[in-house]
């Protein structure tokens, strides 16, 4: 026979714990807590709830309620999307994009923003790093990967040229003489086009991204050459004024001897 309190037991309805901060979340999920510990999300005070809502906890499992949002591939995107919504607009036209939509059991076809920024670290997508994986589905000698390569060293010669050009601005700047105010606009143009690029190559239209970083790291290479063209002629014309003074000076040394022999041969 059960005793009276086994008996309520029995009959009292399961535990249900709210589940709706994120150290609630993380009293289960430890590793994925670790994880997501110091990231620019948590920083920026993205975390736990903020991806996957809120939900309702009975005998340490998930009910999965209508506020719940499980980490599926189709809605990745979206989530993602709604902070970063530049990104978004520019993935959504890509081959990746569609496939992501489907969430067949193929991997290959998983590549959402997880792929590349991994779902809690959510690391920086470095071009090395983006290559590497690209190899999981894509073969060395294909087009996709081929034009990918092209595409990530014209982003590098794009950033060389303005970080050369800003450098060289910036000595200059302190240089009596050399005008560099009409070009200080293109430092800004030049840092917002790189912003532009590595937003754009989300879409993987790497034609069009190779021809854009080409184009933006042809202005700061002109730009480049203009402050070194001024530089040359500051040179030349400082040049020419220290020859002038030098003889100057020269000429003076000689009118002031020949005055003090004049001198001498007066009070002789």
């Amino acid at each position: 026979m059960l005793s009276l309190a086994a008996w309520l037991v029995f009959a009292l309805p399961p535990q249900v714990e709210r589940a709706e901060r994120d150290d609630q979340c993380i009293k289960c999920h430890e590793d994925q807590g670790a994880e997501v510990k110091g990231t620019m999300h948590q920083n920026a005070g993205v975390g736990c709830v903020s991806c996957h809502g809120t939900d309702e906890i009975e005998k340490g499992k998930h009910r999965r309620t209508a506020t719940f949002r499980p980490a599926r591939v189709p809605q990745i995107a979206n989530l993602c999307g709604s902070c970063h919504r530049a990104v978004l607009e520019a993935f959504e036209p890509s081959p990746h994009f569609a496939a992501a939509k489907a969430d067949p059991s193929d991997p290959k076809q998983r590549s959402t923003c997880s792929a590349c920024h991994e779902y809690h670290t959510t690391s920086g997508a470095f071009a090395p790093t983006i290559l590497e994986r690209c190899l999981n589905c894509h073969e060395k000698a294909s087009h996709e990967y081929v034009e990918g390569v092209a595409a990530f060293a014209a982003l590098d010669g794009h950033a060389e040229a303005l970080d050369r050009f800003e450098d060289h601005l910036h000595e200059l700047s302190r240089a009596p003489g050399i005008r560099t105010s009409d070009l200080e606009g293109m430092i800004e143009e030049g840092r917002t086009a790189r912003r532009r690029l590595r937003i754009s190559q989300h879409g993987l239209d790497w034609k069009r991204l190779m021809a854009d970083a080409a184009a933006s790291a042809d202005r700061a290479a002109a730009a480049y050459n203009s402050l070194a063209e001024r530089e040359r002629r500051f040179g030349h014309r400082y040049f020419g004024l220290g020859v002038f003074l030098g003889l100057l000076g020269v000429g003076a040394a000689l009118i002031a001897r020949r005055a003090r022999l004049l001198r001498k041969e007066s009070a002789a």
